[in-house]
């Protein structure tokens, strides 16, 4: 998934987290982040309910994702 996230967005690497039984979860589940980092990106994990990206644009990476996967 790293190497399909790099390809997808022209990524130069990746950082990979994991979640599991967070404290608070209503389901205590395995969670996977594979995130694609850039040159100078000063990267900072974002707080989805301050700075959830709008659908439009989660729909367009998908894409692009999914078209990375597929080849």
């Amino acid at each position: 998934m790293s190497t399909a996230v790099k390809d997808a967005y022209q990524a130069v690497g990746s950082t990979i987290t994991q979640n599991n039984g967070i404290p608070g979860q209503a389901l205590h589940h395995l969670h996977v982040h594979v995130i694609p980092r850039f040159d100078g990106d000063a990267f900072q994990m974002p707080d989805p309910r301050v700075s959830e990206a709008p659908r439009e644009v989660r729909l367009a990476r998908a894409f692009l994702l999914r078209r990375v996967l597929a080849s």
